[in-house]
C-alpha cells in the first residue's frame, strides 16, 4: 500500500514538473515567433514604403552642408526635438552627425539607420528630400535580446534647416545626439 501512495505522489509530481516545464518552453517559444515575426513585418513595411516613396513627386533639393533640426514623433509619445550635422557632396547626403549609418540615397528617397546611445533598438529613418526639407517614416525595430518582446514603434519625422525653425519656433535644439526612439512631427 506505501509504494502504491510513494508511487502515486512520484507521478504527480512528474506531471507537475512536466506541465511547468512546458509551459515555460512554450511561452518562450511563443515569445521567439511573435518576435520573429514583427521583425519580419518591420522589415517589410520599411521596402514597401521606400517603394512608395520613389514615386513621390518632390521639389529639387536645396539642401547644403549645415545645422538642421529633426523633429520625430512616435506613435503615443511626445515629440523629440535634436539637431544633426548633414554634409552633401555633389548634392548627395553623405555623413549625418551621431549615432547613424547606413545611409542610403537614391534619387530623392533617403534612409539611415540611428542607434540608441543605450544599446536599445535602432531606428530606421525612410523618407525623401523635398526642396529645403526632408520628410518621412520612422521605425523602431521590436525588442530583440534583453529587450525581447517590445513591440515595434512607428512614427513620423521632418528634417529642416536650424536657423530657418529658429525663427519659426523660439524653442531650444538639443544636443547634437538624438536617440533612436526619437520622432519628428509635422506642421504639415
Amino acid at each position: 500500500m506505501i509504494k502504491k501512495i510513494v508511487a502515486g505522489c512520484v507521478i504527480l509530481i512528474l506531471a507537475v514538473i512536466t506541465y511547468w516545464v512546458g509551459r515555460f518552453v512554450g511561452a518562450e517559444s511563443a515569445s521567439k515567433s511573435r518576435t520573429k515575426r514583427d521583425v519580419t513585418v518591420h522589415t517589410e513595411l520599411v521596402k514597401l514604403d521606400e517603394m512608395f516613396l520613389t514615386n513621390v513627386v518632390t521639389r529639387p533639393s536645396t539642401l547644403a552642408t549645415g545645422f538642421y533640426r529633426l523633429e520625430t514623433k512616435l506613435a503615443g509619445k511626445p515629440t523629440i526635438t535634436s539637431r544633426m550635422d548633414l554634409e552633401f557632396s555633389n548634392g548627395r547626403l553623405t555623413k549625418i552627425s551621431g549615432n547613424v549609418q547606413n545611409i542610403v540615397q537614391t534619387g530623392s528617397v533617403v534612409s539611415w539607420e540611428q542607434h540608441d546611445r543605450n544599446k536599445g533598438p535602432s531606428a530606421r529613418f525612410v523618407g525623401v528630400i523635398d526642396g529645403e526639407m526632408m520628410w518621412g517614416r520612422v521605425y523602431v525595430a521590436p525588442g530583440q535580446g534583453w529587450r525581447e518582446g517590445d513591440p515595434p514603434e512607428y512614427g513620423i519625422w521632418t528634417l529642416r534647416t536650424a536657423s530657418a525653425d529658429a525663427k519659426s519656433k523660439p524653442e531650444s535644439v538639443g544636443s547634437g545626439e538624438s536617440s533612436s526612439n526619437s520622432s519628428v512631427a509635422s506642421d504639415r
